[in-house]
């Protein structure tokens, strides 16, 4: 059964000290420049299977001093020079989780710069909420 994402704002008072433990985590040991996807979830555990596509808000977190690329749909990507350039993907720095709206079926690209960059999504489901 997937948590909830009230029950998860709920519960939080800061500094995650009173967050809910979530039963949709993946977690991966990122190759250096290797793209690695994922897909989020596509239903709220057994028996709760639906041809609608989940919402789930999508809490990113990975070593505090890594850098790490995430893209919806896409392939992450490093960046490459020192010009902007229009980018499907955004970062995740280790300071931060990424929190970002995922839907049911959406695959997550990660990619990262460093070497063996430890990373955790953990879904929390706005179905029901």
């Amino acid at each position: 059964m997937a948590t909830s994402f009230r029950k998860y704002i709920e519960s939080k008072v800061g500094n995650d000290f009173s967050q809910r433990f979530c039963d949709e985590v993946f977690t991966c040991s990122l190759p250096n420049l290797s793209a690695v996807p994922l897909t989020v979830p596509s239903s709220l555990g057994v028996g709760l299977e639906s041809a609608t596509r989940h919402p789930y808000i999508a809490v990113m977190r990975i070593d505090e001093d890594s850098n790490v690329w995430v893209a919806n749909n896409e392939t992450a990507a490093v960046p490459v020079g020192a010009t902007f350039a229009l980018s499907t993907s955004e970062l995740i720095h280790g300071a931060n989780p990424l929190v970002k709206y995922v839907v049911g079926g959406d695959i997550l690209s990660f990619i990262t710069d460093g070497t063996d960059v430890e990373i955790s999504v953990a879904f929390y489901t706005l179905a029901g909420t």
